[in-house]
């Protein structure tokens, strides 16, 4: 017994001696070192003010509580808090106190909230809602008479159909008496060569 626990002593250490020999497994793939991240200062944006101006204070349209838009302009320009402010091209917007120019590029956080969410272009040569009151008569009055001319045609379609079933039914109603007509006939006929029998 003693020489069976020596010899599992001894088969144990020498496992344990060639265990680690038979796991030491070395493995090298050989790559570049990264590139060090050189971090530029963002390029200054040259972004060229517009050349809005007025000669006087332009008329104003409001459409939203304390937003307006300067009335029939090739561009849109809002007042909003005493500022005119200008949508320019690549997210910058622009700002001035005064309509006779003098505008200043802002970044858009500074930009009131009513006026991101204003559809871009939705405002340009913007007349307002009382300007097609004025057209609002010849409009009605073209819409009116479209109507008529509607209303007249479908009346004559109806009435030619209506003539058109009148006729058919003519016609259905001359068929049938014209057969009861011809089965009297013969039934007269029948009648009178049964008599004369």
């Amino acid at each position: 017994m003693k020489t069976q626990l020596t010899l599992l002593t001894v088969g144990a250490s020498v496992l344990a001696l060639c265990a680690p020999a038979l796991a030491q497994v070395r493995v090298e793939i050989p790559l570049p070192f990264p590139r060090p991240h050189v971090i530029l200062p963002p390029p200054e944006v040259q972004v060229q003010a517009p050349t809005i101006t007025f000669g006087t204070p332009p008329s104003l349209v409001e459409i939203q509580p304390g937003v307006r838009v300067v009335q029939d302009f090739d561009q849109e320009v809002f007042y909003v808090d005493g500022w005119y402010w200008h949508p320019g091209p690549a997210g910058w917007w622009y700002r001035t106190h005064d309509y006779r120019g003098g505008w200043e590029p802002v970044e858009v956080r500074w930009v009131p909230n009513q006026l991101l969410g204003l559809p871009r272009g939705h405002y340009v040569r913007y007349h307002g809602p009382g300007y097609w009151d004025r057209d609002r008569d010849r409009w009605g009055r073209y819409q009116w008479e479209r109507q008529r001319e509607l209303e007249r045609q479908q009346r004559a379609w109806q009435w030619q159909r209506e003539r058109e079933l009148q006729r058919q039914q003519a016609i259905q109603r001359e068929q049938e008496r014209r057969q009861w007509q011809e089965r009297r006939a013969r039934e007269r006929f029948e009648r009178r060569r049964q008599w004369r029998q």
